[in-house]
């Protein structure tokens, strides 16, 4: 919301759209209360994600810490929407800094606002990360990749359990 209130005073025409329902959500809508173009929508359903996707410019997971791995960030990704998030929990690991997406410092909101203005100003750059996002997606985190991983991971953990059973007996 601190960043949102910078990019507003730059000049910025921003709405923010906030999705999710969660603890922090009343204090989310205190530091909002006076400000325009925030809207808070709740619980947001799995049939309605990928059409709030594809309206919104910039996708934001201003996590302050412990994000492990961040579907929503692979829902992003793969609406083709860039990512502005904080290096915490597992997300350096998803987003590609500069390729699909940006990272800032957790609670820098004057960088997390720089982040999101870089990426509105330029319609260059953001071409480039919605392609490089939606790339991403579908050649790393499809449904077949993903589950070619497990079915490999598991085939090795029965060979490693029977290794394991061969040297008991």
């Amino acid at each position: 919301i601190e960043a949102f209130k910078i990019l507003q005073r730059r000049g910025l025409e921003v709405k923010l759209v906030i999705g999710g329902k969660g603890y922090m959500e009343p204090l989310l809508r205190l530091l909002a209360s006076d400000i325009d173009n925030i809207v808070f929508l709740g619980a947001v359903s799995e049939e309605t994600k990928p059409s709030l996707f594809s309206e919104v410019k910039v996708f934001t997971l201003p996590s302050l810490a412990g994000e492990s791995f961040g579907v929503v960030l692979l829902e992003a990704l793969s609406s083709g929407t860039p990512v502005v998030a904080t290096r915490v929990g597992g997300v350096p690991e998803i987003i590609a800094e500069g390729r699909d997406g940006l990272l800032v410092e957790p609670g820098d909101s004057e960088e997390l606002a720089e982040a999101v203005a870089s990426l509105l100003k330029s319609p260059s750059l953001w071409s480039k990360m919605s392609l490089n996002a939606r790339k991403k997606a579908v050649e790393k985190y499809s449904i077949d990749k993903v589950g070619r991983l497990y079915e490999e991971t598991y085939f090795e953990a029965l060979e490693l359990a029977r290794k394991v059973k061969v040297l008991v007996k």
